[in-house]
């Protein structure tokens, strides 16, 4: 019996990240291959569109966390 594996880096994320002019740190880039091993969709698998879908996601919940940490600040 023949089996195949397909594997993404970290490179793969921060490649994709530069192309749509997004600078993340190999941490985040990390984060963010672990995610999308964690949750992505064996029916549709992984691909470059969804790399920038959990990139773009990535990039929003950050957004939005430094948000609330300014609120939070800013009540202090």
């Amino acid at each position: 019996m023949k089996t195949i594996s397909i594997k993404w880096s970290t490179d793969d994320v921060l490649g994709t990240a530069e192309s749509m002019e997004i600078e993340l740190t190999e941490q985040e880039a990390d984060k963010i291959l672990d995610e999308l091993e964690r949750c992505h969709d064996a029916e549709l698998g992984i691909n470059w569109l969804v790399i920038e879908s959990y990139i773009e996601d990535f990039i929003q919940a950050k957004k939005e966390f430094e948000n609330a940490d300014n609120i939070i600040k800013n009540k202090n």
